[in-house]
């Protein structure tokens, strides 16, 4: 089987033992890292659970180190440090110098990408003394280009472009291309800062033709922002503007908005040096825009990154037992225990305020006579929420999913819920179409979500019924949503407008549609969030699906309310077998008088 061409979940379901699992998708991770970095974690994060699972220490290193390696290409530092210092520790453990001197070797690249120069080299000098106790001439050429580097920084041109030539002539006995590529990149870079630009030119377009065969994107963005600064130095403009185009369509391929930031203002700089004043200005608009896009995507990846860990870290300390511990482990498992511990009971804490927010069940006593409400939520908080409220003599009920789940969905809950109790205050709507495109409004109004911009990228679907008990009429407006009324013999499904509330960048505004639909007393009305249908499970591990969902609730419509809600439980969780639940589930049933 040819692993290098099947994607994680292909991986993780083959039919290959878990160790050799660990192994692709590390190898995969590590692949990836340049160009793909989010690839990396998440192929490294599946690596790293199997690894705890089955006690594989080496395999729960090498994880640690594809993230570390990766975070650093995200500018998340921090994170980028803590992970290569736990793969430092346990390989340290299994006493691995090769890889103990990669990741020194990473550890020093992200003291560099920090802009401190003593650290950095001081991780490469570590890194380069077991490198050379091992005889590991590859890693030997990478210190020296990474030293290199450091050097031009400082300023030592000479000295730099010595380690470069260095690092050529090992990369060249072992076969590296894309190493190769990269070095003629530093060799025309170092030549560049030493006004040799001729020979400058000639390295770095050897570099940019390499890295174009190879398919090295990351590679061809780097080259070409040198040769277009080498360009508008020289005053080809032609050139210069060309090269710049060529780094950020590459930039754009890898979706790496941290380099499309860099090269957009370099961009613009160029353009500002050409006189060329409204394109510097459109350059830097874009620049404006990705850097605050850079910075939300940074938060979203921390915000993940912590989640990850926060589900992670538990079962590592309760599962790998390794047979030698040594105190630098067990210190380190000591204060994870206490990360997990306050991670914890904060996130338990911020259930119950969350849970104010939803309609007590005495004030649904008193508005509806019979109901219940199915309500299981993925992890601690929930990004599901229900809304019952009574006013001039109409019932509103509105059940809302927004848009992921736990942390970032209990936040985006809040806001959803505020601004329903506010639009009810301040209007007297009695038709959902309205409701709903007043609610759509003050919620790209407070997540200020515009055509042009925007801040996050969260909404809601959302069911919204208002039921006039004197006129026997439920209306309902939905946000890619659906309902079901039970009429009679026949369950009748209601669909809303296929969009959520909230918009983002090329879209408008969209307005939704209401639906009447009259009732007799006795009908039932289900409203419900689409967790419940999108649940792996059964017999064939295959979603629950609407259909076998609305056969389930018109089988059981005889049974009293209280009774379905508990049928439901039951049938959803038995369905769901040993499958972990993939989203927040929510079902609202209603008998409707």
């Amino acid at each position: 089987m040819d692993f290098g061409s099947l994607n994680l979940e292909a991986i993780v379901q083959s039919g290959v033992n878990d160790f050799n699992k660990v192994e692709i998708l590390n190898e995969k991770a590590w692949s990836s890292r340049y160009s793909y970095p989010n690839t990396t974690i998440e192929y490294a994060i599946q690596a790293r659970e199997i690894s705890a699972e089955i006690d594989y220490k080496h395999g729960l290193a090498f994880s640690y180190l594809n993230t570390g390696a990766a975070r650093n290409y995200l500018a998340l530092y921090q994170f980028g440090l803590e992970d290569l210092q736990r793969a430092y520790l346990l390989f340290k453990q299994l006493n691995d110098t090769y890889y103990l001197s990669i990741t020194l070797r990473n550890i020093g690249n992200i003291y560099f990408s920090l802009n401190q120069f003593d650290s950095a080299l001081q991780n490469y000098e570590r890194s380069m003394d077991l490198a050379v106790s091992i005889d590991d001439q590859q890693n030997i050429a990478y210190l020296y280009n990474h030293i290199g580097r450091l050097k031009q920084k400082q300023g030592l041109y000479d000295e730099a472009l010595q380690l470069h030539l260095k690092a050529l002539k090992i990369l060249t006995l072992v076969s590296d291309d894309i190493a190769i590529a990269g070095t003629h990149t530093n060799i025309g870079e170092t030549r560049f800062n030493m006004t040799q630009y001729e020979e400058a030119e000639h390295e770095l377009l050897r570099s940019l033709d390499m890295c174009t065969k190879l398919g090295h994107i990351r590679g061809v963005a780097l080259v070409c922002n040198v040769l277009a600064s080498l360009y508008s130095l020289l005053q080809l403009d032609e050139k210069c503007i060309e090269h710049h185009q060529m780094a950020l369509a590459a930039a754009h391929e890898i979706r790496d908005k941290l380099l499309q930031v860099q090269f957009y203002q370099n961009l613009s700089s160029s353009y500002r040096k050409m006189g060329l004043h409204d394109k510097a200005f459109e350059c830097m608009e874009f620049y404006d825009k990705i850097k605050t896009q850079v910075m939300d995507q940074n938060f979203e990846i921390t915000l993940k990154s912590q989640q990850v860990e926060f589900q992670l870290k538990q079962t590592e300390i309760e599962n790998i037992r390794f047979k030698q511990k040594n105190e630098e482990l067990e210190n380190v498992n000591n204060l994870i225990r206490q990360q997990h511990k306050d991670i914890t009971d904060s996130i338990r804490y911020a259930k119950h305020i969350q849970e104010a927010i939803f309609t007590r069940p005495s004030y649904i006593n008193e508005i509806i006579n019979e109901w219940f409400i199915f309500y299981q939520s993925r992890d601690i908080v929930s990004g599901d929420f229900y809304w019952f409220r009574k006013k001039n003599g109409l019932i509103y009920i509105a059940t809302v999913d927004c848009t992921g789940h736990g942390v970032p969905g209990a936040f985006i809950s809040i806001v959803g819920s505020n601004l329903l109790n506010q639009v009810l205050h301040e209007h007297n709507y009695v038709n959902t179409d309205l409701f709903m495109n007043e609610m759509n409004l003050k919620f790209n109004d407070t997540i200020r979500q515009t055509l042009h911009e925007s801040t996050v990228k969260d909404g809601m679907d959302m069911s919204l019924c208002i039921i006039d008990t004197e006129r026997k009429q439920v209306e309902f407006s939905g946000a890619n949503a659906r309902i079901f009324i039970k009429q009679d013999d026949e369950l009748l499904c209601v669909k809303g407008d296929k969009h959520p509330i909230g918009i983002f960048i090329g879209e408008e505004l969209k307005p939704f549609q209401s639906h009447k639909i009259p009732y007799r007393s006795g009908d039932t009305l289900y409203m419900f969030s689409d967790g419940v249908i999108d649940q792996f499970g059964g017999p064939d591990n295959k979603k629950l699906m609407i259909k076998r969902f609305g056969e389930f609730l018109f089988n059981n419509t005889e049974s009293s309310m209280t009774s379905q809600g508990q049928q439901l439980n039951s049938y959803f969780n038995d369905w769901k077998g040993n499958n972990e639940q993939i989203d927040d589930v929510m079902v609202v049933g209603v008998k409707l008088n």
